[in-house]
């Protein structure tokens, strides 16, 4: 009896530490700050970074914005080992109501990019890649594969060719966010400025770009956040239109 005893009671203090190892495990449910700048926040200028990026995120990979992530990562049936979710970086940006987030992928040179507006996210699959010996492409598809621009990056981040691509699923993702803009009237009153004002994302994206072109601070932003910065030409230009919001 006693010797049963004994391995109750054994057996008893296993259940109670693997039940106490269970829920003492600490949740990664934190947002932390990496990068802030909230001087610039209601000041955009022509460029898109020259001062404007306002914030950048760590977000934890228990963290409810986290697990909106992976579930839409889920939705297109991109399995978890594709991807690391520990390490979702949220940018945000003076000159768009769209967040940024950015994580890596488990493939050299790539990364999973969601551009999220109150909930609503639009998938993107970015790609840096070396071509030659002085330049780097750069490839921005929605998840269904098809191209929304590249562009070629030379090695002192100057931009190169640009190909823009018609794509379907971005500009569905553009005309539900200007929608929702409009109707919730963000700032209203308040017109947007620059590039933002052309009449279609395209025109908006090709008018960033002959900006930025020449500019320091672009090259600056790209060596600093290469894959980030360049994906955010699209995200400047979610809502524009000749009657946009700021």
């Amino acid at each position: 009896m006693k010797t049963l005893f004994k391995v109750l009671s054994a057996v008893l203090f296993v259940m109670l530490l693997v039940s106490c190892s269970e829920t003492d495990e600490v949740q990664d449910n934190r947002i932390e700050q990496i990068y802030e700048n909230r001087s610039n926040e209601s000041k955009p200028n022509p460029s898109l970074l020259e001062d404007n990026l306002i914030s950048v995120e760590r977000i934890g990979k228990d963290h409810r914005i986290s697990k909106e992530i992976r579930d839409e990562l889920n939705r297109y049936g991109i399995p978890s080992a594709s991807y690391d979710l520990s390490s979702v970086n949220r940018f945000r940006f003076n000159y768009s109501r769209c967040n940024l987030y950015s994580l890596q992928a488990n493939s050299d040179g790539e990364r999973f990019i969601l551009y999220e507006y109150d909930g609503q996210y639009l998938l993107m699959q970015a790609k840096l890649e070396t071509v030659s010996d002085t330049i780097r492409l750069f490839e921005l598809h929605t998840a269904d594969g098809v191209l929304c621009y590249s562009m070629e990056v030379s090695e002192s981040n100057l931009l190169g060719t640009i190909v823009i691509g018609d794509n379907p699923a971005l500009n569905a993702f553009r005309e539900s966010v200007s929608e929702q803009i409009e109707r919730k009237r963000v700032l209203k009153g308040t017109k947007a400025d620059y590039c933002r004002q052309e009449a279609s994302w395209s025109a908006c994206f090709e008018c960033s770009l002959e900006y930025c072109a020449s500019k320091w601070y672009c090259s600056a932003a790209i060596s600093i956040y290469p894959m980030e910065f360049l994906a955010g030409f699209a995200a400047s230009c979610i809502g524009a239109s000749p009657d946009a919001m700021a």
